[in-house]
């Protein structure tokens, strides 16, 4: 949820400087800081009154089972690029009914239809304003993450929590809701 929250704020304030960009770094700052404000403050609410839960848990944290993965096992479990292929053709690798699958169907297979994939492509071309920019940078970012780039070295070294993840094809979630929402866009 906290993590949810902080994307978004990032890419809320980042979609509110690039539109308005144009009348100068201060101005779009200035004009970014009420959004972003409105975004910041439950999630520092939340994270105040979660702080006692969320303080005893990282205490614990160290004596559970589930220890860090290092970097290079966290990669490794990414999805290789040809995994693209799967947004139009979801059996392409294998097929959990018929027992043909190499990876794990559920969190490899981005399938969202093609008709999610059109209504995506025309709400990003016809609509090009704050809301498309934040889910394509979600979008975006779901796509470092679950391919194992480089960036994702840099979620690994600042999100508290993620090397526990053992998964970094879960982030295809985020993919999902990016190409979800620019379908309704």
């Amino acid at each position: 949820m906290w993590l949810s929250a902080t994307l978004w704020t990032i890419v809320l304030g980042t979609a509110l400087l690039l539109e308005r960009r144009s009348s100068g770094l201060l101005t779009a700052l200035r004009a970014a800081f009420p959004t972003v404000g409105l975004a910041v403050v439950p999630f520092l609410l939340g994270a105040g009154l979660g702080s006692l839960q969320l303080l005893g848990s990282l205490s614990f944290s160290e004596s559970v089972i589930r220890t860090a993965e290092p970097y290079q096992r966290l990669v490794a479990g990414g999805l290789p690029f040809r995994h693209l292929l799967t947004l139009v053709l979801p059996d392409r690798y294998g097929n959990p009914v018929d027992g043909s699958i190499g990876f794990n169907y559920t969190e490899g297979a981005m399938y969202v239809g093609i008709l999610t994939l059109v209504l995506a492509a025309v709400g990003t071309w016809r609509r090009p304003n704050r809301t498309t920019v934040a889910f394509l940078t979600l979008g975006v970012v779901g796509v470092l993450a679950a391919f194992g780039s480089p960036f994702f070295r840099v979620l690994y070294a600042t999100v508290p929590g993620l090397s526990r993840l053992r998964g970094v094809n879960r982030f295809v979630l985020l993919i999902d809701v990016a190409v979800a929402g620019l379908a309704a866009v």
